[in-house]
């Protein structure tokens, strides 16, 4: 059975920069008892930016 659609984006422009940083430096910005994933002692923070002009949601 076809599900309705219910939103429909389109994706332009993309980038994804990654930066290595020390687990520490970002550490606060997490949910208590939860900690940053690690990669050879660093944790990784990514910034994506992207232009998404079709991005709407279903009419009602």
């Amino acid at each position: 059975m076809a599900r309705p659609v219910i939103l429909r984006q389109g994706w332009r422009d993309l980038s994804f920069v990654h930066w290595a940083v020390e687990p520490d430096a970002v550490a606060h910005y997490f949910p208590a008892g939860t900690q940053p994933d690690t990669f050879e002692d660093r944790t990784y923070v990514g910034l994506v930016p992207a232009r998404r002009p079709a991005a709407r949601s279903r009419p009602a």
